[in-house]
């Protein structure tokens, strides 16, 4: 079966080492595979973005902070899945805010004695003035210019979560902080029907890297900061507010830029088991809480870390990067999610910078090696599937694609489903209508989502048969590491 008709392997796009960390979180929370990797992106470009950009073979340059949108129905442990993933990063901004706190408080003395020494000589100086000295004039004036020269310059402080804030909030706060930060909102359908293009313009801007301008009443001010982004949404928010401001949230870009998943529920399916330590989640926030403070460190001595692909790695690029091209022709496949598509290969790069720099960067050497083709296909693979996803739920669907995506429904709801306790598993129509995924219930969309898997294969059934009751062929349980019973039926 195509690895896009079982989104519970998504994990195995990745590198071993982060796959397993995937699988164990799963089974340790048993959210929808999809949240766990995107959870897993998430923190990992919180982390990284300060520092880490990546050079095309095409010669750009660019950073590596993601966007994540994830649309799920209430319980699917969206935020859960995330605070796994982001409890190194949450404990090290603990330590921050006390550190915080100290900069603030040396900010201020410094400013009460200037003031007091400012004040000083604004005294001398105007009684000098009332006595028409001229003298003591020109010396108070000297002195008021270098006094001016010394002024304070507050030393910044360093935030990195900003949870629910506002856009104008954001940019401001983000401006302030020494490095990067991740914005997490979970309530991502109130903050899309109310965005300005003001609003988008910013975002796409601080994804690309780029340096903003503020202007305002009170005062203007720079953000040349990066920012990553965690958007959660529930399914019918989300449609509200992609219906209210299509063109500006997609003709924008923004849409394009963020890794989009709406993945098939786990629950009724999840089961309490007794609590165990994660050894791999506590090796990646252990890792997390490195990379913010070396974060913290080169944002202090102006450092950037860029990566570049090998040889291979690069052949591997340009090679996807024509292939997607020919993809969005009049007739290709991807050409109804065009723009998605145009930001392909930039994801695809910043994913395969974090997930090489997580693996094998050392904070205490220079990078000398380069990210090979390996991780690079990992990041592809990845991408492949958010790609898809977006051709789901905002491309134009060809029969093909109607039939496809609802034979891989039916694939993932019989995998969740299968009981192996059961000798002669089987199933019939009226329970996909009744039970199956909400998007094929309706009886012609079970009917072809069955037609598919029979054709394909993974389903078979008598024709004299009454009730008529679809059996799992041996492939069926070959591809999903089951045993396949004696005697289920004969080989088809």
């Amino acid at each position: 079966m195509n690895a896009n008709f079982n989104e519970s392997k998504l994990h195995l796009c990745l590198h071993p080492k982060l796959s397993n960390l995937a699988r164990s979180v799963q089974n340790q929370v048993q959210s929808p595979m999809p949240i766990v990797v995107s959870s897993m992106l998430t923190a990992l470009s919180t982390a990284m973005q300060s520092f880490v950009k990546v050079r095309l073979p095409i010669g750009m340059t660019i950073p590596s902070n993601l966007y994540v949108c994830t649309i799920a129905d209430s319980g699917e442990r969206k935020t859960s899945t995330l605070n796994l993933f982001m409890k190194g990063i949450r404990q090290f901004e603990n330590e921050l805010i006390v550190m915080n706190q100290q900069i603030i408080s040396s900010n201020k003395s410094k400013q009460i004695v200037w003031d007091l020494r400012y004040s000083e000589l604004m005294k001398k100086l105007k009684k000098a003035i009332n006595q028409n000295d001229a003298g003591n004039i020109d010396v108070y004036s000297a002195k008021l210019r270098e006094l001016e020269s010394e002024k304070p310059i507050e030393e910044q402080i360093s935030r990195i979560v900003f949870d629910d804030a506002t856009i104008e909030a954001l940019t401001f706060q983000l401006g302030q902080s020494k490095v990067g930060g991740l914005y997490v909102t979970t309530e991502a359908g109130s903050v899309l029907k109310n965005m300005t293009t003001k609003h988008t313009s910013l975002l796409n801007t601080l994804w690309d890297g780029e340096k903003i301008h503020v202007d305002r009443q009170s005062g203007s001010y720079d953000v040349d900061n990066i920012l990553s982004c965690s958007f959660s949404v529930q399914p019918d928010l989300f449609t509200e507010a992609l219906g209210k401001k299509e063109n500006m949230i997609r003709g924008s870009g923004l849409l394009a830029r963020m890794l989009v998943c709406y993945p098939q529920s786990t629950q009724g399916f999840r089961s309490i088991s007794e609590p165990f330590t994660n050894f791999d989640l506590e090796d990646f926030n252990t890792r997390m809480k490195q990379l913010c403070q070396f974060s913290i460190n080169c944002a202090q001595d102006q450092k950037i870390i860029c990566l570049e692909f090998d040889e291979s790695a690069k052949s591997l690029w340009i090679n996807t990067a024509n292939d997607l091209e020919a993809r969005i022709s009049e007739k290709g496949r991807y050409q109804s999610v065009k723009d998605v598509v145009s930001k392909f290969m930039n994801n695809a790069s910043r994913i395969a910078a974090l997930i090489y720099f997580y693996l094998y960067g050392d904070e205490n050497e220079e990078v000398t090696s380069k990210i090979p083709e390996s991780i690079l296909h990992s990041s592809i693979m990845l991408m492949g599937y958010y790609l898809e996803e977006s051709l789901r739920l905002f491309g134009e669907k060809s029969e093909e694609q109607v039939r496809f995506e609802c034979a891989q429904s039916l694939f993932q709801y019989l995998a969740r489903t299968y009981n192996p306790q059961n000798p002669y598993p089987g199933i019939e129509k009226q329970t996909i209508c009744r039970n199956g995924p909400r998007s094929i219930r309706k009886a012609v969309l079970a009917q072809i989502a069955i037609d598919e898997l029979v054709r394909d294969g993974y389903l078979y059934y008598y024709l004299n048969g009454k009730p008529l009751i679809y059996w799992f062929t041996r492939k069926w349980f070959l591809e999903n590491g089951h045993v396949y019973p004696p005697g289920y039926y004969p080989s088809c």
